[in-house]
């Protein structure tokens, strides 16, 4: 030992018994692709040179980095060179010394002259043995590890042009070109298996394989993208069937990926090409070849698509399909074409049989090719921004006994030919219908006629919204005056709450079964247009049975701040029609009107209607002087004291409400009536259960 570095030889410095060797495994002696495995820890002097291929193969096998070799045949082990001895020029394999070559497995390595420290290759014979046969092509271009220095790469060029033909140079660097590509497909194997590696170590791969496939569920058109995220993802995932059974992309590679990995499972197709022309392989999958597995399709389709399309689910046999959505992308303005039933009669479409067993029916903008030639299993139908004849609706309604949900958004006509007012037709009785939407342009009597003609049951809420283009239409031209002895509506009787709602330009009837304000309302009728209010329907003559109405809100427009905004008034007569229909009424609420609406509410108020009124309420409202005194007297005479119900007076945001209340309330409090004077909306807990009845502006104390 001197200066703490030790003399001792390398190949002396460790036991045979604890010996590290080097082997060369070589891939390609013509490409020389070769990868180096370290052994430590090796007994020379007991293991046998089979052992020592066994262990090489196994590494091979085993270890990250080796895939590349993997395939390949090694069955020849040779000397190479040891510690301190002479080198070959060749920096793979030694092509001296074939005595070198280890031809008996079971010698052991020490007998063969192993030391600490020896390299040794490893490879396949035949290709060593034709490789010796024409070595010198490749000694001029020697293949090493990492780029050349300066000195090789100018040296090198000058070799191979002095001493090569320019056909030999060529193939020389091609192969030299080849080697390093293979080096550098090799380092990224090791870098993916690194990758991969860490990917294990992660937290969130220690989560349950069921766990994973929950979470990946939620992914929707993100699937594509978890496949490329790790292997292991990938993995869970293509061999998850269920994952794949919900197509979105439009893409045919990704149809095609989808259809395939769901291993014949049922399948949801959504797919949306707007104006573009839609992929006819993928149509003819979707809708020819895959179409008896699918569970539910929502295509959006160009114009002259749709309806074929459509037509082509509806006569093919389906047996999983249960619900099926189609949309016509909107024509270029003033393109679509058009029918006018004045001139085109109503001629109904031929009937078939419907090939899926449909429980939900979406139409926009798509006519129906067909009807159905027997009861169908439908729960639910829309049909939007279309333009269909009332009798096409009501001939398919005849074959849904089971509907539950009818929504109709678009132009409800009725041709001039058929139906007329004298004509009636047989019922069509729909006993599960929950939802009656329909929402669009009426013709007029269209709409009342459509809604005879079916017989409902009682807990149908009918939704009713017309844009109302014809100045002459109002209430009872879209929905008829209740008649207590022939009702046509179970849904419309028993009302305890009914909202009466007029703006500049629509008008509100909502009608409610009870009072819970989180239940939507039996019947709900907005009209857009112009205003017929005094025309039978909406103030007088309601299409509801309120012999059993508790509260009445009415809601007008009247805004004095905004410019003297006028507002519909309401005569007597109307308040007294309205209050002779209400015998049960306990709350009664009126805001935003005209002062000459408070003046002759106040005057019939005076007359014996309504004996149970409990409640009154004056909201946003700008009373003339004499109105006070005409509502004292009715409060009074309505009090308890008088034998009255009358309990409660509440005045919200009104017009010298203050100094009146302080005049009059020492003598209606004497009456038993208490006067609550508001300003904003109190907190709605602090009210008691029985103040907690609709107010429109809300209430607190001043």
């Amino acid at each position: 030992m001197s200066d703490g570095i030790s003399d001792t030889p390398l190949n002396l410095a460790l036991p045979k018994t604890d010996a590290t060797l080097t082997i060369r495994v070589i891939k390609s002696f013509e490409y020389r692709t070769e990868k180096s495995l370290v052994l430590h820890h090796v007994n020379l002097e007991t293991t046998t040179v089979g052992q020592l291929k066994d262990t090489v193969r196994q590494a091979i096998q085993t270890q990250g980095g080796w895939k590349p070799y993997r395939n390949a045949t090694f069955d020849t082990i040779k000397l190479y060179t040891k510690a301190h001895g002479a080198k070959t020029t060749n920096l793979i394999i030694n092509l001296d010394h074939d005595e070198w070559i280890f031809e008996d497995d079971s010698q052991t390595l020490a007998d063969l002259g192993l030391e600490n420290e020896s390299e040794v290759s490893f490879f396949n014979r035949l290709a060593y043995e034709e490789f010796k046969k024409h070595p010198d092509n490749f000694e001029l271009c020697p293949a090493v590890e990492g780029p050349p220095n300066d000195t090789e790469s100018s040296l090198i060029p000058d070799v191979m042009y002095t001493s090569m033909r320019a056909e030999d140079v060529r193939d020389t660097v091609c192969k030299q070109v080849k080697v390093e590509l293979a080096a550098l497909h090799n380092l990224y194997e090791e870098v993916a298996q690194l990758q991969s590696q860490h990917n294990r170590v992660a937290p969130i791969s220690s989560l349950p394989v069921e766990m994973l496939n929950m979470i990946f569920s939620y992914a929707d058109d993100d699937l594509l993208n978890i496949t490329h995220v790790c292997r292991h993802w990938r993995a869970i995932a293509l061999h998850t069937p269920a994952l794949w059974t919900s197509l979105v992309y439009k893409h045919p590679d990704a149809v095609k990926a989808f259809l395939q990995r769901s291993k014949g499972l049922s399948l949801d197709v959504c797919l949306k090409f707007g104006k573009q022309e839609p992929d006819v392989g993928i149509l003819h999958a979707v809708g020819i070849d895959e179409l008896p597995r699918m569970r539910s399709m929502h295509m959006s389709l160009p114009p002259s698509w749709a309806e074929r399309f459509a037509g082509k689910v509806l006569a093919t046999i389906t047996p999983q399909l249960e619900e099926l959505s189609i949309k016509e992308y909107p024509y270029p303005k003033g393109e679509k074409p058009s029918r006018d039933p004045r001139i085109d009669p109503y001629i109904p479409p031929p009937v078939r049989p419907w090939g899926p067993p449909l429980r939900s029916l979406r139409l926009k903008s798509v006519s129906l090719p067909f009807l159905p030639a027997s009861p169908t299993a439908l729960t639910n139908i829309e049909l939007r921004n279309t333009v269909s004849e009332a009798e096409l609706l009501l001939d398919l309604l005849e074959q849904t006994p089971l509907l539950q949900n009818l929504t109709f958004r678009g132009e409800l006509k009725t041709s001039w030919n058929v139906w007329p007012a004298e004509i009636e037709r047989e019922p069509v009785s729909l006993p599960h219908l929950e939802i009656l939407d329909i929402t669009g342009y009426f013709s007029g009597g269209t709409t009342k006629r459509f809604l005879s003609s079916l017989v409902l049951p009682e807990q149908t809420d009918i939704v009713i919204q017309s844009l109302m283009r014809w100045a002459w239409e109002f209430m009872t031209e879209i929905i008829p005056t209740y008649d207590p002895d022939a009702p046509l509506f179970p849904s419309l009787r028993g009302i305890k709450r009914l909202h009466l709602t007029w703006e500049t330009n629509f008008m509100c009837f909502d009608a409610y079964r009870t009072d819970d304000h989180s239940l939507p309302p039996a019947l709900e009728v907005t009209l857009n247009g112009a205003w017929r209010l005094e025309k039978d329907g909406y103030l007088v003559k309601w299409p509801i049975d309120a012999s059993e109405l508790e509260t009445l809100i009415i809601q007008g427009c009247y805004k004095p701040e905004d410019g003297c905004r006028k507002d519909y008034i309401i005569k007597r007569e109307m308040w007294a029609g309205m209050l002779a229909a209400a015998p049960a009424l306990k709350r009664l609420q009126v805001t935003a009107v005209d002062p000459k609406t408070l003046h002759s509410f106040a005057q019939e108020l005076a007359q014996p209607l309504c004996a149970q009124l409990e409640q009154l309420c004056l909201s946003n409202v700008h009373p003339e002087e004499s109105f006070w005194d005409a509502v004292k007297e009715v409060v009074i005479a309505r009090s308890p004291a008088a034998g009255g119900q009358l309990t409660k007076l509440r005045l919200h945001n009104v017009e010298s409400a203050t100094s009146w209340s302080a005049s009059g309330s020492s003598s209606m409090a004497a009456a038993g009536v208490e006067v609550i004077v508001t300003l904003v909306p109190p907190p709605r807990e602090d009210e008691d259960e029985e103040d907690k009845w609709p107010v429109s502006s809300g209430d607190e104390e001043s």
